[in-house]
């Protein structure tokens, strides 16, 4: 199911198992993480139930990301399209600005 309609083609697999990667997940060592280098962007979906606002936001913090914040469930490229296009847009003109000043 996604956004209260079932899900068609079988997508559900696809999709994988939230629950594989279960607590290990965020306690995972990752050598050469780009966050630490490169410049990021994040939308923290405020009415989300499966990721925890808070846990969006101490992530784009760590990561020291430009933070939107849209009223949008887990999804918000499904149901806030306008806004995440233009978060895209942002950071690829910012990505662009860089690399010819540099």
């Amino acid at each position: 199911m996604l956004r209260g309609r079932p899900v068609r083609g079988g997508a559900e697999g696809r999709l994988g198992d939230p629950r594989r990667a279960g607590g290990r997940l965020f306690n995972l060592k990752v050598e050469g993480t780009a966050w630490k280098s490169k410049p990021s962007w994040y939308i923290v979906a405020k009415n989300d139930r499966t990721v925890q606002p808070e846990l969006q936001r101490f992530v784009a913090k760590r990561m020291g990301a430009t933070i939107y914040e849209i009223n949008s469930s887990h999804v918000p490229m499904l149901s806030n399209s306008g806004l995440v296009i233009d978060v895209i847009r942002t950071a690829a003109n910012a990505v662009q600005r860089s690399a010819i000043g540099a």
